[in-house]
């Protein structure tokens, strides 16, 4: 089996375009985006639709979570009212209704293998911000958490950041310095997987 991965377009749809083209020519038997398709960028409804329209399999983001729980509630960023106001607006019923849909996770279960794919660790559900401050990351505190993830392998967006720490892999943003598209290969058992820079 064959997996394409991205993250994190924040409303970019010229690099969204590229990588969906690179992804393409990969024969990917699925495709996932791990979230945070909102926000920042200027094009995040056209780039919402055209993952929409191409069955992209996705994952919720704190961006898509931000509009989910209520976006006056954050106060992360910068302009994000102005940005939320502006695309609530412009949404159809059925647009809205996918975001409110999109799950935390999504699981692909192959070979005996178990791949978890997530925009990033949730800490509390319950909690207004559920998701772990990055600053677990940052401080290395964030290893006892995967540690305790029952998968083979786990693949994160978030960080915006291109790394990997034993099973876990991490995707970044088109707002970091280099944007990829991550594709895994499970056969016989065995899990590979290649960065796919997109230019």
């Amino acid at each position: 089996m064959r997996i394409a991965v991205f993250s994190d377009v924040h409303g970019n749809y010229e690099l969204l375009d590229k990588t969906l083209n690179g992804i393409s020519a990969m024969n990917a038997d699925e495709v996932i985006c791990l979230g945070d398709i909102l926000g920042k960028g200027p094009e995040s409804l056209r780039a919402m639709r055209r993952i929409i329209s191409e069955g992209i399999t996705t994952v919720q983001g704190n961006w898509e979570m931000y509009y989910n729980r209520g976006y006056e509630k954050f106060k992360y960023e910068i302009n994000q009212d102005d940005f939320y106001r502006e695309f609530t607006s412009q949404l159809t019923p059925e647009e809205d209704k996918w975001i409110r849909n999109l799950p935390w996770e999504h699981v692909v279960e192959v070979d005996n293998r178990r791949i978890l794919f997530m925009h990033f660790p949730l800490e509390d559900l319950d909690r207004n911000y559920p998701f772990y401050f990055l600053k677990r990351l940052r401080d290395g505190s964030i290893q006892a958490v995967f540690d305790e993830m029952d998968y083979d392998m786990m693949v994160f967006g978030h960080a915006h950041i291109s790394s990997a720490m034993g099973k876990v892999v991490l995707i970044p943003s088109t707002l970091s310095e280099q944007y990829e598209f991550l594709i895994i290969d499970v056969q016989d058992g065995e899990i590979e997987y290649s960065r796919h820079i997109v230019r």
